[in-house]
């Protein structure tokens, strides 16, 4: 169970794949917990510097049927960027973070 005064949620019903530990399925519940109102959907999935990575996913209203879909064109991993982007300036100030961007 979720705990209620940090979700919309009340429940969450969640498939992983044993082989990679990467979440196919994750299906949310709002009032009732035996109905889900939401379904993420893991779509497509690479390898990616030797890190899976979630390259298509949707998230589908289950009363309405509207869809949200995500695609990743790249990802880069362990890009040694420096601890400075990690201030609460260079957090606000996206110009400071440019030359970092692929």
């Amino acid at each position: 169970m979720v705990d209620a005064d940090n979700s919309v949620y009340r429940k969450r019903m969640v498939w992983i794949d044993p082989a990679t530990a990467i979440v196919q399925r994750i299906d949310y519940f709002e009032n009732d917990l035996k109905t889900p109102s939401k379904r993420w959907l893991l779509r497509g999935k690479k390898r990616n510097q030797g890190f899976w990575t979630l390259t298509d996913s949707r998230v589908i209203d289950l009363s309405s049927g509207h869809e949200t879909r995500m695609v990743i064109d790249s990802a880069l991993y362990n890009q040694k960027l420096p601890a400075k982007l990690f201030t609460s300036q260079a957090l606000a100030d996206e110009s400071l973070e440019s030359e970092y961007r692929p």
